[in-house]
């Protein structure tokens, strides 16, 4: 009796044991696949983000000025193709990669990119069409190169309550240049009228409209066709909004942008845009009116504010940067028709711009711009009198520009393309 026990306990032991045996092996099997899948995944994902960096420098050696769709096989074996579309973005340029790494999963990112600033911006001022220079006075302070078709740089004006509170008001030199009058090309104006009469069908290829009620937080990638959302007809509550990529937000009837809306690299277009107090996001704004930035917004590199105005305006029009706002990136106005008083750029005393502010009306300075100004002419206004061209304050340094920042190719001139961001998925 004892011996069969211990014989019948010999044997659930071996079985016990051969059980848990097993367990151990499939554990081991298991391990070792999920094991080879994580590191098969990890080698295919950076074979994936350098196929992309390699198709990126091969989209640029293309130098091509209209959008693209295509796939590329990079090695010729089949199993490297990366998907490369582009399309303009405001007056930048974007393009989307998007790379197969195992199964259904892929890489997508995307860029914002332009050109390093061309000869025309290699300097704080550009006028090429004032005939008595510009006047400083006050605490006004340019440091860079200045170039102006007639009169130079004046330094000994006497404007009153406007003495000089500095001992040089110009850290550079002042050249004569060409006085050529500055004009945006007939392919820039007809790009922006398509933009802003809701044209995309001549702008983008395959963009995309929605008509249904769309989700508050969403992420378009720039490989995907452009997402069109029409204010008018589609319902987004911007207040509570997260919104990043390849999206236009269109709208007939003017547009407010609320502080505590989020919207990264989204264009919007608009007769008129109010960016309320507060709001941090990088933006692409277009209008045919106005711009207003109200105080204590951030617009985060690369952002852009383009005024593109093609009918006459009896009270004129303009982009207001008000007092603690920062802009990074470009201020474009542009006015086919200008009326007597000229579209105008006006930055309040405690504001900050950095990048390129480039207009054929008129600008008034009274804070601080870093990086270049290419302007028809400088107005200041106060409560008793106009100045024109003359400058009683404000700030202009080209020398603080960081050599890596990317500006939209304005004057379409054959140059080098360099990424100015990438938006990650």
């Amino acid at each position: 009796m004892f011996a069969r026990r211990l014989a019948s306990h010999a044997l659930l032991s071996v079985v016990v044991l051969s059980f848990v045996v097993s367990l151990m092996l499939s554990a081991a099997i298991a391990l070792a696949y999920t094991r080879s899948t994580e590191i098969l995944l990890y080698k295919n994902y950076i074979k994936g983000y350098r196929n992309i960096q390699s198709a990126q420098e091969y989209f640029f050696s293309l130098q091509l000025q209209t959008p693209v769709n295509l796939t590329l096989d990079l090695y010729q074996t089949g199993d490297d193709s990366v998907q490369i579309r582009s399309c303009h973005w405001g007056l930048w340029e974007a393009a989307g990669f998007k790379s197969a790494v195992f199964g259904t999963r892929s890489i997508e990112k995307s860029m914002i990119y332009g050109c390093l600033p061309a000869d025309k911006f290699k300097s704080a001022l550009w006028m090429s069409q004032v005939s008595y220079g510009v006047g400083l006075t006050g605490s006004a302070h340019i440091k860079g190169d200045c170039y102006i078709s007639e009169g130079g740089v004046r330094t000994d004006i006497n404007v009153g309550g406007y003495a000089s509170t500095i001992s040089k008001h110009l850290e550079g030199n002042s050249y004569k240049c060409d006085p050529l009058t500055i004009v945006s090309t007939e392919q820039q104006q007809q790009y922006l009228n398509n933009l802003q009469q809701g044209n995309f069908n001549a702008v983008f290829t395959q963009p995309e409209m929605y008509a249904d009620k769309i989700s508050d937080t969403m992420y378009r990638s720039f490989s995907q066709p452009t997402l069109c959302i029409m204010l008018d007809a589609v319902k987004v509550n911007l207040a509570s909004a997260h919104i990043k990529g390849n999206c236009i937000l269109y709208s007939k009837q003017p547009l407010s942008i609320p502080a505590s809306a989020k919207l990264e690299q989204v264009q919007i277009i608009a007769p008129t845009v109010f960016i309320e107090p507060g709001f941090t996001g990088s933006i692409h704004v277009l209008a045919s009116d106005s711009i207003y930035v109200a105080e204590n917004v951030v617009l985060q590199y690369p952002s852009s504010l383009v005024l593109n105005i093609q009918t006459f305006k009896v009270n004129g029009t303009n982009i207001t940067i008000k007092n603690t706002a920062i802009v990074n990136g470009l201020i474009y106005s542009y006015q086919a028709v200008p009326d007597m008083q000229r579209s105008l750029i006006r930055i309040a005393e405690r504001a900050g711009t950095t990048g390129i502010i480039y207009s054929n009306g008129l600008v008034e300075l009274k804070g601080r711009h870093t990086g270049n100004i290419t302007t028809a002419g400088f107005q200041y206004k106060n409560h008793e009198q106009t100045l024109t061209n003359v400058l009683p304050m404000g700030t202009m340094d080209f020398t603080a520009l960081s050599k890596h920042f990317v500006v939209p190719d304005l004057l379409h001139k054959k140059s080098m393309y360099q990424t100015a961001c990438w938006i990650e998925e």
